[in-house]
């Protein structure tokens, strides 16, 4: 599991995605206390995410599945939602269908006031999902509500991140200045923040 961190913080996600499937596969080979965190659900769900940056979405989609068919969603619900989150990724990615439908699962679980964070990123990705697929009058609803979340969490990375989602669904649009402007302003607010893996 350090490895696994190590590897990420350098980008070779490839190593990164072995490391956490070598961890998994040893899981059940160490004695674990009831309760352990982190678990092999939330393995499964880091070992689908580093499946998506190191351009594995098959694996990545059987990491997601499997955490979703193992966790139980109304105990933890946030855990729950990055699942469904990134096995719609990896859907769009295989061309099996949009995610759309596991995007609005996600965000439904995430409704709860200590949530406001993580639904407030999950909807700037509804947003562009719904934007990619002509679908921009919900999207502009979807990505409204994310960047009043995003201000209110005080996270400059996600908030940035809405605003230029929000940009290009305007432009979509047809509201072609207003997008512009809206990107440029975002765009200039990005350079001086500096590298941020938000925003690579």
């Amino acid at each position: 599991l350090f490895a696994a961190e190590s590897a990420c913080a350098q980008y070779p996600f490839a190593d990164e995605l072995a490391m956490f499937e070598r961890a998994l596969e040893l899981w059940d080979q160490v004695p674990h206390e009831s309760g352990t965190q982190p678990d092999d659900i939330y393995l499964m769900y880091r070992a689908s995410l580093a499946a998506g940056r190191a351009s594995a979405p098959d694996r990545g989609l059987a990491f997601a599945d499997a955490g979703l068919a193992a966790i139980d969603e109304i105990a933890r619900p946030a855990l729950a939602a990055h699942l469904l989150d990134q096995r719609g990724k990896h859907r769009r990615t295989l061309g099996r269908g949009s995610g759309i439908d596991d995007q609005l699962r996600a965000i439904e679980l995430l409704r709860e006031e200590q949530y406001a964070v993580k639904r407030g990123y999950m909807l700037t990705g509804l947003a562009s999902t719904l934007c990619l697929h002509g679908r921009l009058s919900e999207a502009l609803v979807a990505v409204d509500e994310a960047i009043e979340l995003c201000a209110r969490s005080g996270d400059s990375c996600d908030l940035l991140s809405a605003r230029s989602i929000r940009a290009m669904v305007l432009t979509d649009a047809g509201r072609i200045d207003e997008g512009l402007s809206l990107q440029r302003t975002t765009r200039a607010e990005v350079q001086q923040l500096g590298q941020s893996p938000t925003l690579l």
